[in-house]
């Protein structure tokens, strides 16, 4: 298949420039630094592998518990670095990750421009990079954007099994008709196998018609479930996304967050923001001015440690359902949000008094939290679970070729 009908499909020009606004949003001018990490990074990678074990890469910021399990069978290469993971510590552990910012940006750069000999030799690179680790297995967290689809494309073309471990982002299918589209025409080019969090959402795709049962597994939560043992305060706590307050609305979004605020100011009771990587800060930034505390903790501080948790489409709702939190959802885009309803959460409309009437009906214990059935979240200990996924896939990779 050509490059320019796999990697730059035919999309409608939304979605195209929707991507590319992402883009410029995670990418900015390389310096000299970026250059030189990147040249001595390609260098300095096999040193510290276990000659023992066999290579797998990893591409997902958030999948540090994962794959310090996975440590322990496998040399692990982090496409970027694992946040909730130290350098050192990562290292000990045979944790490596490669700097892709420089890689990243001229991907970009290719996509934008619709330059194929750019992407093309982008593409190259991971595959070098490939054949030098010899790398036996790819795992991904999504199969939409472009830094995923290139190194699924990298994968595929060097023989390497590519498995999509979910971020819940397929669900998306079942309301964006463009991404819908795209995962039907496309999700085999790039991925040969299906991982989920639960059986709910293997169902769901299974039954869209994009994987099968032979190619799919329940792996559960790839998170580990930390109890921290915090008191949990009367709290408000408003978890940020990546995208839907980017939206063509942001007013909405964030005019909810003040009035929150305002009156959780206003009765005495503490109210937190805590912001995503992706978002911009030219918004939120003059409620904090005007006195709006902002979190910066870990995810499971911040879920055990208050008792009001909303949002609306990031997967931290669903997960908050763990620490018994009474969850909301708010819905301002139906067709954005839509495919992100947790069992776990009270729906709420974007009407302001119906929301802050639902806090204050939480606060006094009016409201209770609701449970997560395992059919929608299951919680798993990985390990053995996770290499024996791998290893039957790989067989299984072995005898479809």
């Amino acid at each position: 298949m050509e490059l320019q009908d796999l990697f730059i499909r035919k999309e409608k020009e939304n979605i195209k420039e929707f991507i590319c606004k992402s883009l410029e949003k995670r990418t900015r001018p390389l310096t000299a630094k970026d250059l030189l990490i990147y040249r001595i990074n390609r260098l300095i990678m096999p040193i510290g592998f276990d000659r023992k074990k066999d290579t797998i890469a990893v591409y997902g910021d958030r999948l540090g518990y994962y794959v310090q399990q996975l440590a322990r069978y496998y040399n692990v290469v982090g496409i970027g670095s694992f946040a909730s993971i130290g350098v050192k510590e990562a290292w000990k552990k045979g944790i490596h990750s490669i700097t892709y910012r420089t890689w990243y940006r001229r991907l970009a750069e290719g996509y934008q421009e619709d330059d194929y000999a750019l992407i093309e030799k982008e593409i190259g690179e991971l595959e070098a990079m490939f054949e030098r680790l010899h790398v036996k297995f790819v795992i991904v967290t999504d199969l939409y954007p472009v830094i995923q689809r290139a190194v699924c494309l990298a994968a595929k073309r060097k023989q390497i099994p590519v498995a999509h471990y979910e971020h819940t982002s397929l669900l998306n299918l079942t309301q964006d008709p463009d991404a819908s589209r795209f995962y039907q025409e496309h999700a085999k080019d790039y991925s040969d196998f299906y991982w989920y969090w639960s059986q709910k959402n293997m169902d769901t795709i299974v039954d869209f018609g994009i994987a099968n049962i032979d190619n799919s597994t329940v792996i559960g939560y790839p998170y580990k479930v930390e109890r921290l043992d915090i008191e949990k305060k009367k709290s408000v706590i408003w978890i940020g996304d990546g995208e839907t307050h980017d939206s063509d609305t942001p007013e909405v979004y964030y005019g909810i967050v003040k009035a929150i605020y305002e009156h959780c100011k206003e009765k005495g009771i503490e109210f937190i923001y805590r912001p995503h990587m992706k978002e911009k800060k030219a918004f939120y930034e003059p409620l904090v001015e005007q006195g709006m505390k902002l979190s910066h903790n870990r995810l499971a501080e911040d879920l055990e440690g208050n008792y009001v948790v909303i949002g609306g489409k990031t997967t931290c709702l669903l997960e908050a359902g763990l620490y018994d939190d009474v969850v909301f959802q708010v819905l301002w885009d139906q067709k954005i949000v839509g495919a992100f309803l947790f069992e776990n959460a009270y729906v709420l409309s974007t009407d302001k008094e119906e929301i802050l009437n639902s806090i204050d009906q939480a606060l006094a214990g009016n409201l209770p939290a609701k449970k997560i059935r395992e059919y929608n979240l299951k919680i798993s200990e990985l390990g053995e679970l996770s290499k024996a996924t791998i290893e039957k896939n790989i067989r299984q990779y072995e005898e479809m070729k």
